[in-house]
């Protein structure tokens, strides 16, 4: 079932956007990353809206005190911090077209943004920078705000499945592969998610096989430091796979779960 990205009846999460007078752009949206892939995935879908090369994008680092507001714990914020993102980059857009519409001395409705610059029916542009520049000197940076309102999340599902091999006479336990599937998608870029995908898989492998707490007689644990904890190395993790069943979001631009 769907639940709201945020506390019931709370406040959505926020995105700023500013343009720089060299034609970037920085992104604050949430106070931290959740995971390290999250940030990577707003770059892209700013970009792909705004029409700039990821590169022109900085998302800032912040904390809790300079961040935009962020509601929910780490997955709903997410979807939720990526909403605001895209309405953010909408609205930047939009902002950019007047401005360069001002500049060019041009109607509103002759005016498009293409490839990092604004153009007129007669084929004058201007460019990112200019745009970016002119607001500094006049007092009136490009800076936009976007809060949507709180959206349902999609659902989380997933399957996950082990080929075992197992020693009847010792009873040694050898796990040969590990597979899941895994409802979401489509991604900006696959990679991002398959490794958050692939880390979960290998951190269930130790659960199940050496992340246990035993004790002895005396109820005093039989692992004391962590040069006797089992822990499970890189070497130890067999062949993953993982597969993504995308259903598509109707909330998102993109979407992406």
């Amino acid at each position: 079932a769907r639940r709201a990205a945020g506390p019931e009846g709370g406040a959505g999460t926020a995105a700023l956007l500013r343009l720089l007078d060299d034609g970037s752009f920085t992104l604050a949206a949430g106070p931290s990353a959740a995971g390290g892939t999250d940030e990577a995935a707003y770059v892209d879908a700013a970009a792909a809206i705004l029409g700039v090369p990821p590169r022109r994008i900085v998302c800032a680092a912040a904390d809790t005190d300079s961040a935009p507001f962020e509601s929910g714990d780490a997955a709903p914020a997410t979807f939720s911090a990526g909403r605001a993102v895209e309405h953010a980059a909408r609205l930047a857009r939009e902002r950019i077209r007047e401005a360069g519409a001002v500049l060019l001395g041009a109607p509103l409705a002759e005016v498009t943004v293409d490839d990092g610059r604004v153009r007129d029916a007669a084929g004058r542009t201007v460019s990112l920078a200019e745009i970016g520049a002119a607001g500094l000197r006049a007092g009136r940076p490009l800076i936009v705000t976007a809060a949507p309102p709180p959206a349902a999340t999609p659902p989380s599902l997933a399957a996950a499945s082990a080929e075992v091999e197992v020693d009847a006479e010792t009873g040694v336990v050898r796990v040969t592969r590990l597979a899941a599937a895994v409802a979401g998608g489509p991604f900006t870029d696959s990679r991002l998610p398959e490794g958050q995908v692939q880390g979960a898989l290998a951190d269930a492998l130790e659960q199940a096989l050496a992340g246990g707490l035993l004790f002895d007689d005396e109820g005093r644990p039989r692992a004391r430091s962590l040069r006797r904890w089992p822990l499970v190395a890189a070497v130890d993790v067999p062949p993953l796979s993982v597969t993504f069943l995308p259903e598509g979001e109707p909330f998102s631009r993109f979407g992406a779960a």
